[in-house]
């Protein structure tokens, strides 16, 4: 069967926990991730058993000095799906494989706690997939009861016409596998998230081997969760999943850069959310309410996007001076 339309993998979410110190932390840090995410700036509090959280680019963190008298010494570090895009496959392989390597000479210890698994541009909706789980077309380790949907209000688009999104999750959010398929801004996402024991297996397996098999490899073990029929009798799978289990699914190698991501979040974030109540103010009190906001938002801002200043270089008709732009 040939493919409708290209389908990719990529991996949207992993976190690790490794045990060693804090300086071991930063060292890590420096040597797999600090060129793609930047430096990591303490949010000056604690949280999740640990009492220190550091943020970098692409909403990365680092958790270390876990709270626990001293019995051990361990960080986590959460890479979300922005981070991840960030990050060279390549480098991800070769960083699990490191930790994979002392751990076999030097008994240092790790374990991957959550790893999401992606296919995305898959020729099936998420009313679709609803319809198969409901109508019993499937086959699956999850059972029908842990059926959830969730649907966003219609949002008005600026051709005039709306559109809303829809995510149907399968599987206890407990447990350690779970699938969701959702809208994905024009193409459906279908996401295997794994967690604890079945996450860390998965990244030994996975992970280690070159980033253009992680595709194939994954696949195998989206099947041993599930599979999709065309009808109850579970003999024939349905046209799309064939289309995605047998078919040929690119690895996706391409690389974000975390700082403009980080950007056009924020540009994005003002455009729909400040743009109109600052048009208002400045068609009534004038535009130099403007120049007082940008002062008060210098002023007020802290170390919040610190590690997006220190990772992009400001525009050209500005300076930075003891730290600050003016």
């Amino acid at each position: 069967m040939e493919n409708k339309k290209e389908i990719t993998f990529k991996i949207d979410w992993m976190a690790i926990t490794i045990w060693g110190t804090d300086d071991y932390a930063q060292y890590f840090w420096q040597d797999f991730l600090l060129e793609y995410l930047g430096d990591v700036i303490s949010k000056g509090h604690g949280g999740r058993g640990f009492r220190e959280i550091g943020v970098a680019l692409a909403s990365a963190k680092l958790y270390t000095s876990p709270v626990n008298d001293g019995l051990a010494n361990y960080f986590h570090i959460e890479l979300p799906g922005s981070a991840c895009a960030a990050i060279p496959p390549i480098v991800m392989s070769e960083m699990v494989r490191e930790l994979q390597l002392r751990e076999e000479i030097e008994g240092l210890k790790y374990k991957v706690t959550r790893l999401d698994l992606a296919w995305d541009g898959i020729s099936c909706t998420p009313d679709e997939f609803l319809e198969a789980v409901e109508k019993d077309y499937i086959r699956s380790l999850a059972k029908r009861e842990t059926l959830d949907v969730r649907r966003s209000p219609f949002k008005e688009k600026e051709d005039g016409s709306s559109m809303g999104t829809t995510t149907v999750y399968l599987g206890s959010r407990t447990s350690t596998r779970s699938v969701r398929v959702y809208d994905k801004r024009g193409y459906t996402r279908l996401e295997l998230e794994t967690r604890k024991e079945r996450a860390d297996l998965i990244a030994r397996i996975v992970l280690v081997g070159l980033p253009e098999d992680w595709a194939d490899m994954a696949i195998g073990h989206l099947r041993d969760y599930m599979d999709v029929f065309k009808d109850d009798e579970k003999e024939e799978m349905a046209e799309w999943w064939e289309e995605l289990v047998t078919g040929l699914v690119r690895a996706y190698l391409t690389v974000s850069s975390a700082a403009d991501v980080e950007l056009v979040r924020i540009e994005r974030w003002m455009v729909k959310q400040v743009a109109p109540a600052l048009s208002v103010l400045m068609d009534t009190v004038g535009e130099g309410v403007l120049d007082t906001m940008i002062a008060w938002g210098r002023h007020k801002r802290g170390d919040r996007y610190k590690h997006i200043l220190n990772n992009i270089k400001p525009a050209p008709d500005f300076e930075y001076q003891q730290g600050r732009m003016i």
